[in-house]
């Protein structure tokens, strides 16, 4: 697998820091070395394993429940990699379903900003 060039810089001086499991397998995530910017490369996976007939329906949850894990689990690695824990800053998800990942952190104090193809769950994530 190459390494991608940076979607917000276009520096190629760009490394893997978090690889996550999803539905659609392992997917990497990459740090910038120019401007630290964290994504992951939308060519290493495969899309419609994870935008299925259950997207709405488990990204659609309370982020306060106690049992959901995922949100959490995912600004403690968004944290981890990219900053310190315990610092606060600004929050981009491309890709945000319906908002419950940007809840949980505008929870622990980050602005938060999300962008989402999907209208029903895009409409769900301003609603949150």
């Amino acid at each position: 697998m190459s390494t991608p060039s940076c979607f917000v810089c276009s520096s190629k001086q760009c490394f893997p820091s978090l690889t996550i499991q999803t539905p659609a397998g392992k997917v990497p995530y990459f740090r910038c070395s120019e401007c630290s910017l964290i994504f992951q490369d939308p060519t290493s996976f495969d899309e419609t394993k994870i935008y299925n007939a259950d997207y709405i329906l488990k990204r659609s949850q309370d982020p306060d429940d106690i049992h959901i894990a995922g949100p959490e689990k995912k600004l403690q690695n968004i944290t981890t990699v990219g900053l310190k824990i315990g610092t606060k800053g600004n929050l981009l998800e491309v890709g945000c379903a319906t908002g419950i990942a940007l809840k949980v952190a505008q929870n622990h104090e980050w602005n938060v900003f999300g962008v989402e193809v999907n209208e029903q769950a895009a409409n769900i994530a301003r609603n949150f």
